[in-house]
């Protein structure tokens, strides 16, 4: 089972939740998002969890998924990210890939 999170609660993090969430041999544990109150409502559609980046990105999850349009946690430096599958939506490309998807 690959326990993911998704970063980002907007319109497009909305269809790609629900996407991830839908494939078989993943559980979407947590969705991140600037706004708590999006990223809680999603999180509830899915049962997954609302969470901050550094929560979302602990040794439960092994893949993330980005959705928004921005700097890529990667890029903001976060070193737990570093060790995780990355896949950013925006840019449609995987950054990172340490086996786990």
């Amino acid at each position: 089972m690959i326990n993911a999170a998704v970063f980002g609660a907007g319109r497009i993090g909305k269809v790609h939740t629900h996407n991830i969430a839908s494939l078989p041999g993943v559980a979407l544990r947590y969705v991140v998002d600037v706004n708590p109150v999006a990223a809680s409502e999603l999180a509830g559609i899915y049962g997954a969890k609302p969470a901050t980046i550094e929560a979302a990105l602990g040794e439960q999850v092994d893949a993330a998924f980005e959705t928004f349009i921005g700097d890529s946690i990667l890029d903001r430096g976060n070193q737990t990210a570093a060790s995780r599958a990355v896949v950013d939506f925006s840019q449609d490309h995987l950054l990172r890939r340490d086996g786990a998807i």
